[in-house]
């Protein structure tokens, strides 16, 4: 996770979640879920205003997972680009 200041928030920081993986070996064990609750513990403890997570838009095992954490879907919208 990475910890960012940005205006928007008052220049107060926040963190980014980008793509949480599990091997195949280990699904089904609640390891993401872990993963996930101790990041936002430590961005809470951090005070971070928000915490994003980037996941892939077809991923929805992983969307689910995300929401059994507390993240909502809707609320802001992300564009990303890649190089060429």
């Amino acid at each position: 996770m990475g910890l960012n200041r940005s205006i928007a928030n008052e220049a107060g920081p926040f963190g980014i979640i980008k793509h949480v993986d599990t091997s195949q070996n280990f699904h089904k064990q609640g390891l993401s879920r872990k993963v996930l609750e101790y990041a936002l513990k430590l961005a809470w403890q951090h005070d971070c205003a928000k915490v994003m997570v980037l996941s892939g838009e077809a991923l929805t095992s992983a969307h689910r997972v995300y929401e059994s954490v507390g993240f909502k879907g809707g609320i802001e919208k992300g564009f990303v680009i890649k190089p060429a």
